[in-house]
Parts: C-alpha cells; structure tokens; sequence
C-alpha cells in the first residue's frame, strides 16, 4: 500500500505546473506599450516594469526577445537575468511574470529630440505578442569637473550636462542666450568666481535644472547644489531663468564693499529648493519679478549684511514636500561662523510690492540686530502673512487662506484670480512689465504678475 501511494504521488502534477500546448490558451499583458521620458543619450533609463499574465488554468512556456535583438538599444531583465533574449520561461497557470526594461540610447548627432523604439516579442503556443518599447532621445554637451574658457556663450541646441561641477572663472563671463538648458547631476553645482549673464526671454527662458527627466523627479527637490557666486564675482544677471529642484537656487557671498550690483535677478522662477531660494551674505543684490516657491527652509534669507532691493516679488511657501518651523524669509545684519561666533555687517533692505505668504502663521521676521551697524529696513506695502500687527499700516497683513487672491495654490498656480486682494493696490515703482511681460496700469497688482481680465 505504501509504495502505491508514492507511486500515485510522484505522478499527479498540480494542474497549474502542466504545461498546456493549447494555442487558444493566451497572454495578457499589463500594457501594449513601454514608454520613458525623454533620455540623455549614453545616460542610463530608469527601469520600467512590465507584467505578463497567464490567466489559464494551466501554465505556458514562452520565448522572449527584444525585436533588434543585439543591436537594441533596451534590455530586458526576466528571473533576475538581464539580456537581450530569452527562451523556454514558464508561467503558471493563474500566475503571472514581470520583465523590467531598460533603455541606454546611442548619440545620433542631433540638436532634437528623436524617437528610439523597438517592440518586446512574446511568442507561445504560436501566438505571438508585441509590445511596443518607446522613448525619445536627446544628445547632450557633457562638462565634468571642468573650468569653462574665458567669455564663452552657451546655446539652446542641445543641453548641456554637468557632472560633479562646472567653474566660471575669476574674471571671465559665461553667457547663456535664451532656451539654454544646463542640467545637473546629483550633487552637481555651477560655481561662479568671474561673471555669470543669464539671458533668457519670456518665450525661451533658460533652464537649469536636475538632469533626471523622468516624471517622478519633475517636480523633486535637492537633486543638485545650485548655484554658488564666490567672493570678488560682480555684474552677475539672471533674467528669465527657471532654476529648479536644486538644494540652493543662488547663493552669494561678496564682502567687497562696493555699490555696484553684484547679482540682478529678474523675471524668474525658483521652485522645489530643499534648503533656499535665494541666500544672500553681504552682498550687494536687486531682485524684482520673480516667483519663489516650495523652498524646504528658507525662500529668501539675507543674513551678514548687505543691500538688498526687492520690488514686485511672490514668495509663496505653502509646500506639500517639508514640514517647516521658521518664517520663510529671513533678514539680519549678522550670521554665525562658530558655535560662539558671528560676523555682522551694515544691512540696507527695501521691500516694495511684494507677496510674502505661506503656511505659518509668520513668515517674515527681522532678527535682532548685533553690534554697532547701521541697519536700515524700508518695508512698505507688500502682503504679509503675519499676526504681527508692527507691520501695519505700510503693509497688508492676513492670516486667512488664500488671503492675496491666487488662481490655484494646488496647482502650483501663483497668479491673481479676478478678485484678489491683491489687485490694483501696488505703488508706482516704475516697473512697468511683469514677470510674464504683462504691461502693469497706473495701479498696478502687488506681487510678480499683473492681472488683466480677458
């Protein structure tokens, strides 16, 4: 009786291991097409995942391979197994396999973007399936660790990449013309020791930003360093630049104890900082139509002195991505250079027109003074999120939602709706366009945009 048994038992297979030859026993797939981003060319893929499902009672052997086979720019990985085919797998009835894609795109010479494609060919049972893999790829200038040359212009053609770091060399002027893209690596950072020209227009604004362009890092902060203007660098101008998911936006330290504007930022956008928008120490800076948003600590801090000028601003921090405890912009005539130690300088700040709103119920706040400095602060009507009731009644100070009158503040959308507060209640600073080179009227709207109903 024993060995009858063992015998019956070695026999019967489970019904979803017997592989069927059935050809009306088929596939189902979790998509008929693969798709990525836009890739750097001879920069890896994120992988893609793709599951096959055998939804018969049976299990089905199949045989896997990229369309191009070798000459493929996409891989597949199936049981942990990365190739460019693959026969006899085995999926068992009820169960289902999953096949990760890759994409590692050739440079084709070409300033656009061009489509990559090939199909992942499935064949069981002499049914044969084809999913198709898409991608756009883009050639790229690449700059490692490097010194740019003297008065050198870089172009919209093609992005340029930086890895680990790029230098602007003490006096010598790096220009970008409008529609330039520079995208950083991890950790990457643009240092300026000479003259930086950000020459962007409203049309073709410069990019700079992380050189990740898949959707999941579209809107991420802290993914590269930022910009950093080093002591002795002057005249620098950003105008219509968009700086993105950085840890800085700029930072900027000159001590020279000049006039002369050191930094002119205009018409730009900052968002998605982990650490700052703007941080300034001692440095002589002018900031006007810009919009400053989802900063991790600080949208703006000026801190060791300096003059400052800020006319027709948004710095909104209302971010789903930290959670913050500290007014978003920060001024003093002093920062800390030891756990017992300060450097303190002069401090001359104007604020004119701007909107300075968030989550907190403060998110302005000049610190108290150090030393014996002249510290001068003329801070007149600009929409403040405050309870402070000082800031009356040059300014305008709200704790209610929404108080300035945003169209979507979800959406990340930062204009005035037709009935915001903010409208028509600006002074006459002579700045006459916004920062969508809208045309502002003789009462012009606080903040960066200039509402004009249709």
């Amino acid at each position: 009786m024993f060995f009858i048994g063992f015998g019956l038992m070695l026999a019967c297979d489970p019904v979803e291991e017997k592989i069927s030859r059935d050809r009306n026993a088929t596939l189902l797939f979790s998509s008929d097409t693969v798709i990525f981003d836009t890739l750097l060319s001879t920069v890896g893929s994120i992988t893609k995942r793709l599951r096959i499902y055998n939804p018969n009672e049976n299990a089905l052997e199949l045989d896997l391979n990229v369309g191009q086979l070798e000459n493929s720019p996409y891989t597949i990985t199936v049981n942990g197994l990365e190739g460019k085919s693959f026969d006899n797998e085995v999926i068992f009835g009820n169960d289902s396999l999953t096949i990760l894609v890759t994409v590692l795109i050739d440079p084709q010479d070409q300033d656009n973007p061009y489509l990559v494609k090939d199909s992942l060919v499935v064949q069981s049972n002499q049914n044969q399936y084809d999913v198709k893999l898409v991608s756009y790829g883009q050639d790229a200038i690449f700059i490692s660790q490097a010194e740019f040359d003297c008065d050198v212009t870089l172009t919209a053609e093609r992005p340029y990449v930086v890895y680990g770091f790029a230098v602007i060399p003490e006096n010598c002027t790096l220009t970008m013309e409008p529609g330039t893209r520079m995208l950083f690596d991890n950790d990457a950072f643009l240092a300026v020791s000479g003259t930086l020209l950000i020459q962007g227009d409203t049309a073709n604004p410069v990019i700079l930003r992380n050189s990740r362009l898949d959707s999941k890092f579209e809107n991420t902060p802290g993914q590269w360093l930022g910009i950093y203007f080093q002591d002795g660098s002057t005249g620098n101008q950003v105008s219509h630049a968009v700086i993105s998911n950085s840890v800085i936006g700029l930072s900027a330290g000159n001590p020279d104890n000049t006039s002369e504007i050191d930094i002119s930022v205009t018409n730009s956008v900052f968002e998605n900082m982990s650490f700052a928008g703007i941080f300034g120490t001692d440095v002589n800076m002018e900031v006007i139509n810009n919009l400053i948003y989802n900063c991790g600590i600080y949208m703006v801090a000026n801190f060791g002195g300096g003059n400052y000028t800020y006319y027709h601003n948004t710095f909104v921090n209302t971010p789903n991505s930290f959670i913050r405890d500290a007014p978003s912009v920060q001024l003093a005539n002093w920062i800390p250079v030891s756990e017992t130690q300060a450097v303190a300088n002069d401090i001359n700040v104007v604020m004119v027109n701007n909107i300075i709103w968030g989550d907190l119920e403060e998110e302005l706040v000049i610190l108290e003074p150090l030393g014996n400095f002249q510290n001068e602060f003329d801070i007149r009507n600009n929409i403040i999120r405050s309870e402070d009731t000082s800031w009356e009644p040059d300014n305008f100070i709200s704790v209610s939602r929404n108080f300035p009158g945003f169209v979507n503040t979800n959406n990340r959308n930062y204009q005035l709706d037709s009935l915001a507060f903010a409208r028509d209640i600006g002074l006459d600073v002579g700045i006459i366009n916004d920062l969508l080179d809208v045309q502002r009227d003789e009462t012009p709207d606080i903040g960066a945009y200039e509402r004009v109903d249709q």
